[in-house]
């Protein structure tokens, strides 16, 4: 009970300020991370196009997330924390940039599928954290944490989304290389461990057994809520396979040239980051019953498909 007292007093010293500030810097962070990823992913199915290389190497991407996410992202924020799970997962995404250089079949995979191991920890030490960053702000606004949530996850997807302008700007893979090194940077020295706003040990683990917790995560597809939220993760995933490979060769490279790919997908990220704050206003003034299923979800586990919160 006094360490609780304690890191709310801790919490009110910090003040909204801070909190504000360390979710502009991961919103920053992801935006230079995935300013790079974005940029090259959106050029596989086209200019990795032999033997279906570039397509390949995508779906190993997501055959790692799968993995990842089932049993690595609790681990690993138990060990290193929300903070540094964030920096380091980053470093595991610059292999398949530097793969590039040498695209084979032997490097690209094993790139790809350490992109998948590190984004279910990045992705969900991110939740995370923007979530605790909701639930401290509203112990000295008052405002409630599923608004402010909203919020958070309004402005970062804003911030995010603008990787597929800067990211189609770019071609160099020097360039792309520097841009994760940074992003692992910007986190480990601009973003304030979790901890000093975790009033509820929300990002301390539920204690349970690796096998326990995967029976208790398995155990959230039956409930109904969840069930209804299944569709939209489904058309999530065809949505970004479409994008990935098909869209970008079939109605852009075939069409207009390779070269108009970047311009295309521009447009893309400039309307995703509108959508955001569109849609955040809108779910700011329903407030949605999935905002709570989240926090509940949170609290038990972290999810990767908090995405679709935003809809």
């Amino acid at each position: 009970m006094a360490e609780e007292v304690n890191s709310k007093r801790e919490v009110q010293v910090h003040g909204t300020g801070r909190i504000v500030k360390n979710v502009l810097v991961i919103s920053l962070a992801f935006m230079t991370q995935f300013t790079a990823y974005s940029g090259a992913a959106n050029l596989q199915s086209s200019i990795n196009a032999s033997a279906g290389l570039g397509t390949a190497a995508l779906a190993a991407v997501y055959a790692g997330l799968i993995l990842s996410n089932i049993f690595l992202p609790v681990f690993v924020i138990k060990w290193l924390g929300t903070k540094w799970t964030i920096s380091f997962s980053f470093l595991t995404y610059m292999p398949y940039i530097a793969a590039q250089l040498y695209p084979r079949f032997y490097t690209m995979i094993p790139a790809g599928l350490l992109v998948g191991l590190g984004g279910g920890p990045l992705w969900c030490a991110k939740c995370t954290y923007l979530y605790v960053m909701s639930e401290a702000h509203s112990a000295i606004s008052k405002i409630t944490a599923e608004a402010l949530l909203v919020r958070f996850l309004g402005i970062f997807f804003m911030i995010f989304h603008t990787s597929q302008i800067w990211g189609n700007l770019i071609s160099s893979l020097g360039i792309y290389l520097a841009c994760m090194a940074g992003a692992a940077i910007i986190v480990a020295v601009g973003v304030d461990p979790m901890k000093k706003f975790d009033t509820r040990g929300s990002g301390s683990g539920t204690g349970l057994s690796g096998l326990a917790l995967l029976a208790a995560t398995l155990k959230l597809l039956i409930e109904p809520n969840q069930i209804l939220m299944i569709p939209i993760n489904v058309f999530l995933g065809f949505q970004q396979a479409f994008f990935g490979a098909d869209f970008t060769a079939a109605f852009v490279s075939c069409a207009v040239g390779t070269g108009s790919v970047g311009f295309v997908m521009m447009t893309y990220g400039l309307a995703d980051a509108i959508g955001c704050i569109v849609n955040g206003y809108i779910a700011k003034r329903t407030i949605a019953f999935c905002f709570l299923e989240e926090k509940r979800q949170l609290s038990q586990t972290s999810g990767y498909g908090s995405r679709s919160v935003i809809l």
